[in-house]
C-alpha cells in the first residue's frame, strides 16, 4: 500500500506540476478505502488476503475519477473561473461519465460472484464497493479539500497540468500503427500467460 501511495504520488505530481493537489486526491483516495474496509467489516466481517488486494485495486482504479476531477477543476481554474464555479463546472462536465465508469467496473467486479471459491466472491463484492465509494468520494470528499485548501490561492499561481496534446496527436494521426501496436503487445502477453 505504501508503495502504490508512493508511486501514485510520484506519478500526479509530475503530471499535476505541484504537491498540493496530488496529496488532496491520496487524502481523498485514503477516506474511500477507509469507506470500503468499513463496508467489508459491516458486510463480510472478515478481511483476507484477497480482500485486502482491494486496496491496489482501488489505487489503480478509484484514483482515476480523483485526477479527472482535479485535472479538469485546475483547467477552468486557468481559464479564469473562480473557486466555487470551476468545482460546479467540472462537477457537472464529469459526473455523468465518472458515475457510468465506477458503476460499469462495479458490475464487472460483481461477476466474480460466480466464483465457486468465496475469496474470490468476497473479493469482487468488496472491489465493487470500494470503485463506488472512490466515485462517490470524488464528489463529495475531493471537492471540500479543494475548496479548503485553494480558497485563497490565487488562480495563476496554481499549477497547470502537463499538456499531452504531441503523444495525443501522435496516436490520433496513425491510428493503425497505434492499434497494430496494442494489439502486438496484447497477444505477446496473452502468450506469455499461456505459456
Amino acid at each position: 500500500t505504501l508503495i502504490a501511495a508512493a508511486g501514485c504520488l510520484v506519478l500526479m505530481v509530475i503530471g499535476f506540476r505541484g504537491v498540493r493537489h496530488p496529496m488532496l486526491v491520496l487524502v481523498m483516495l485514503a477516506a474511500s478505502i477507509t469507506w470500503a474496509l468499513g463496508f467489508t467489516t459491516e458486510m463480510i466481517g472478515h478481511l483476507s488476503i484477497f480482500s485486502l488486494a482491494v486496496i491496489s485495486i482501488l489505487f489503480a482504479l478509484g484514483i482515476e475519477f480523483a485526477i479527472t476531477y482535479a485535472s479538469r477543476y485546475l483547467q477552468l481554474r486557468h481559464e479564469g473561473w473562480q473557486l466555487r464555479p470551476a468545482l460546479m463546472e467540472t462537477t457537472g462536465k464529469i459526473g455523468t461519465g465518472a458515475i457510468t465508469a465506477a458503476v460499469t467496473a462495479a458490475l464487472a467486479f460483481l461477476c466474480t460472484l460466480l466464483a465457486d471459491y468465496v475469496g474470490v466472491a468476497e473479493l469482487g463484492i468488496i472491489a465493487a464497493a470500494g470503485i463506488l465509494l472512490c466515485a462517490l468520494a470524488t464528489f463529495f470528499v475531493l471537492p471540500a479539500l479543494i475548496s479548503l485548501a485553494d480558497q485563497n490561492a490565487d488562480a495563476a499561481r496554481l499549477p497547470k497540468p502537463l499538456d499531452w496534446n504531441l503523444p495525443r496527436g501522435i496516436l490520433a494521426k496513425f491510428p493503425l500503427v497505434t492499434l497494430a501496436v496494442s494489439a502486438k503487445a496484447r497477444s505477446e502477453e496473452h502468450t506469455s500467460e499461456l505459456q
